[in-house]
C-alpha cells in the first residue's frame, strides 16, 4: 500500500516539462537504434525539371482565364495569403483573372476525384452527378 501512496501525483506538484520529456523519451525509445545501415533514397528520378515553354503555354491556357460573361458568381472566402499568391501568379502570367483561375483548378480538381466525390455525397446527392 505504501508503494501505491508514492505513485499518487499532486496536481499542483506536477513538473509538466518533465512529464513530456519522460513521455516523448519512452515513445522514441528504440526507434532511431537500429543495426541496419541508413538508407538514403535515389531522389535522381523524382527532381523537378524547370517546365517548356509549352508546358508554360499549356498552363496559362487552362488556368489563365477569365471566367465568361454572364457566369453567375458567388463570393467564397480563401485564406489571404493564398489570394496574394493568386494574383502574383495571375498578374505574371499578364492574362486571366483571379475568378477564371479559381474555377478552373476547382473543376479540374472536381474532375479528377469524381470517384471520391460522388461516393461521398452518396444517393442523396445523385443529381449532382449528372451535371
Amino acid at each position: 500500500m505504501e508503494y501505491l501512496e508514492k505513485k499518487k501525483a499532486v496536481p499542483g506538484r506536477i513538473d509538466e516539462k518533465d512529464f513530456i520529456n519522460k513521455v516523448a523519451q519512452k515513445s522514441m525509445a528504440g526507434r532511431f537504434l537500429s543495426d541496419e545501415p541508413d538508407v538514403v533514397p535515389d531522389v535522381s528520378d523524382t527532381e523537378r525539371k524547370a517546365p517548356t515553354d509549352e508546358e508554360v503555354e499549356e498552363f496559362k491556357r487552362k488556368y489563365m482565364v477569365s471566367v465568361p460573361k454572364g457566369t453567375t458568381c458567388k463570393t467564397i472566402y480563401i485564406d489571404g495569403k493564398l489570394h496574394r499568391d493568386i494574383a502574383t501568379l495571375v498578374k505574371a502570367a499578364g492574362c486571366g483573372t483571379i475568378s477564371g483561375f479559381v474555377t478552373q483548378v476547382l473543376e479540374d480538381y472536381l474532375e479528377k476525384n469524381k470517384d471520391m466525390i460522388e461516393n461521398l455525397m452518396g444517393k442523396a446527392y445523385q443529381s449532382w452527378k449528372k451535371k
